[in-house]
């Protein structure tokens, strides 16, 4: 099953939800040639073999999930908001997976001080960026692509490194991409009419962007799944099959991911 439906389904059919919107952002999904014909590329991207999934949007309800809208990109429009954190995160010397350092790292930095051109453009209700390699996760976006955006400054190899000017590139990611994603859940909300939202994939754990969204957006309660990332993959096929597939009644939500055994003082 596609990547991004296993998030979406780890979210609503854990979350407390009868009926509720679900969006799923992460840094890439499923590829084409995983699944064959069932993901369909956007307008915007060019006949390419290696089409992904980097965001989706569904309604959910009951024992149901209804896809909305999937982006799937490929060159050159292929940056989404969780490739550019995920870029970020990598070019300021944080790791493949130090989205969270690059979170906390934007607070010490402003995010229109040195960088005022947007990072990502509007395209079919998507907001994107151009990138002409077949990965925009590659190491080689990290000395092509991520200078140009950022007045030539160079990846860091070392947090050591860090100066005011790599604190603001931080701060302008943390703000671009948090405007776009709550621009999808504006119209998300919009379509569904729903004050409920369920969220997975990696970048559901930008807190900074949940706050903005029930702060700025119709947004009433907010379900995060707590394994957003791709450790609750598992979960949401899981959930999928006993749900989407055979139909079966929903369980009780998940209130804790405290789920392993109890240790006494002694044992630990």
């Amino acid at each position: 099953m596609p990547h991004h439906d296993a998030h979406a389904a780890s979210a609503f059919f854990a979350s407390p939800f009868e009926d509720a919107a679900v969006l799923t952002v992460d840094a890439g999904g499923t590829r084409e040639q995983e699944t064959g014909p069932g993901l369909v590329p956007s307008a915007t991207a060019s006949s390419h073999k290696d089409f992904r999934e980097v965001q989706a949007r569904y309604r959910g309800h009951g024992r149901r999930l209804h896809l909305l809208r999937r982006t799937v990109v490929g060159p050159p429009y292929s940056v989404s908001p969780g490739v550019l954190y995920g870029l970020t995160a990598a070019y300021l010397g944080c790791g493949a997976l130090g989205a969270g350092k690059v979170m906390g790292l934007a607070a010490f930095g402003r995010p229109d001080r040195r960088f005022r051109t947007p990072l990502l453009e509007r395209l079919e209700g998507d907001h994107l960026a151009t990138c002409d390699l077949d990965d925009p996760l590659h190491a080689r976006a990290l000395t092509t692509l991520m200078p140009t955006l950022f007045d030539g400054i160079q990846p860091v190899t070392s947090t050591d490194q860090l100066t005011d000017r790599h604190r603001d590139v931080a701060a302008h990611v943390q703000r671009q991409t948090s405007d776009a994603v709550l621009h999808l859940v504006m119209h998300l909300v919009a379509v569904t009419r729903t004050p409920r939202l369920c969220v997975a994939g990696g970048y559901g754990l930008n807190v900074l962007t949940n706050s903005r969204i029930l702060a700025e957006s119709p947004v009433r309660e907010l379900y995060v799944q707590p394994a957003a990332t791709d450790c609750g993959i598992p979960l949401g096929c899981a959930l999928w099959g006993l749900h989407q597939v055979l139909g079966q009644p929903r369980r009780p939500p998940m209130e804790s991911v405290a789920l392993g055994g109890s240790y006494g003082t002694a044992e630990i």
